[in-house]
């Protein structure tokens, strides 16, 4: 597992990583679980072709669709991500930069079955078969109820049923993705 222990960056530093990242390995289409208030494509709306954004919270879902109503390269989607990312995956026609970010966090977020749907998501994402990239934020709250081998404190009691980065490393070396912890982010690449 290849590590560092910087702290987490703020939302805006994220999305240059995810600018950066989409640019590097020349990707047209963005895919995001949890939409929450839209922020992200919003801001990375002129570095994609499509962008696709999906959210469990119906509120917040109803206000990115209005946000979004006069950008077309930005579809919103209402659903658990564990059966929404299939779904969209089985609509595009090339690889994808997926931002999974569709977690509950606390107040003002939306929880399904899972408080953390991740390991769902990278196994739709495998079972795809092509080679997207995937990021994956909030690494320091992988940690599977033990302690955190990089590092951090979460801020919500229930971060503590997640599953170990060890869990989520070994799922996507199954899968053929190199695995790396950098600001935070997990970086799942083909």
């Amino acid at each position: 597992m290849t590590k560092d222990t910087d702290d987490f960056l703020p939302a805006e530093e994220r999305r240059l990583i995810l600018r950066q990242y989409g640019k590097k390995f020349g990707l047209n289409i963005f895919i995001e679980t949890g939409t929450n208030n839209g922020d992200t494509p919003w801001f990375l709306q002129d570095d994609f072709n499509e962008l696709h954004t999906i959210e469990l919270g119906k509120a917040q879902f109803l206000a990115a669709r209005e946000r979004f109503r006069h950008v077309p390269q930005v579809t919103c989607y209402h659903g658990d991500s564990t059966t929404q990312l299939a779904a969209v995956l089985s609509e595009i026609t090339e690889p994808a930069l997926i931002w999974l970010d569709g977690h509950y966090s606390g107040p003002g977020t939306a929880s399904g079955t899972q408080n953390c749907p991740a390991m769902d998501e990278i196994r739709a994402i495998i079972a795809d078969g092509r080679p997207h990239v995937v990021l994956v934020d909030d690494a320091r709250c992988f940690y599977g109820g033990q302690h955190n081998p990089i590092g951090g404190n979460p801020m919500y009691d229930h971060y503590s049923t997640w599953d170990s980065l060890e869990n989520v490393q070994a799922l996507a070396e199954s899968g053929g993705y190199t695995f790396v912890i950098k600001d935070d982010i997990i970086r799942l690449t083909p």
